[in-house]
C-alpha cells in the first residue's frame, strides 16, 4: 500500500492541484490585462517598479513592453496594479446571471427619471413646497 503522492485518487500530486487552483484567478486577470492593452505597473519584491503592458505569460514568466519587452519571473512580481478597472468577463457573466431582475429594475427606474420633466417633489436644500426658499429667512 504506497500512496504515490496521489490527490484523492485522481492520480495528480497535492502541490499540483494548488497550483492550478492558484491560476484560475491569475490567468483571467493576466489575459484581461493583455487583451485589452491596460497599461499597468508591475512591483517587484525587490520594491522596483516596471510600467508597460503585458504582451504575453505562462506559468513561470510574464512580457512586459514598453520601449523594449521585459520577461519578468512570476516569483519576483509583488503586485500588479492596473491604470484602470480590469473587466474579467467570464466572471462578470456569471454574477450578472444572478443579478439579472435587480439590473432591470435599476435601467427601468433611471430611463423614467430622464424622461421626466417635472422637478423633483421634495428637496432637502430648504425649498418648502411652494417654490420659496426658506432657508434664507433669517437674513431678511
Amino acid at each position: 500500500m504506497s500512496d504515490e503522492g496521489s490527490a484523492e485518487g485522481t492520480g495528480e500530486s497535492p502541490l499540483r492541484n494548488e497550483r492550478v487552483r492558484g491560476r484560475t484567478l491569475q490567468d483571467p486577470f493576466l489575459n484581461a490585462l493583455r487583451r485589452d492593452h491596460i497599461p499597468v505597473s508591475v512591483f517587484l519584491v525587490n520594491g522596483t517598479r516596471l510600467q508597460g503592458k503585458i504582451e504575453s505569460f505562462d506559468q513561470y514568466v510574464v512580457l512586459l513592453r514598453n520601449t523594449v519587452t521585459q520577461m519578468i519571473y512570476k516569483h519576483a512580481i509583488s503586485t500588479i496594479s492596473p491604470s484602470r478597472q480590469v473587466r474579467l468577463y467570464r466572471l462578470e457573466d456569471e454574477a450578472a446571471s444572478d443579478a439579472g431582475p435587480r439590473k432591470t429594475q435599476r435601467s427601468a427606474s433611471s430611463a423614467e427619471h430622464r424622461g421626466s420633466k417635472s422637478p423633483p417633489r421634495s428637496s432637502p436644500s430648504g425649498h418648502d413646497g411652494r417654490g420659496v426658499d426658506s432657508s434664507n429667512d433669517s437674513e431678511s
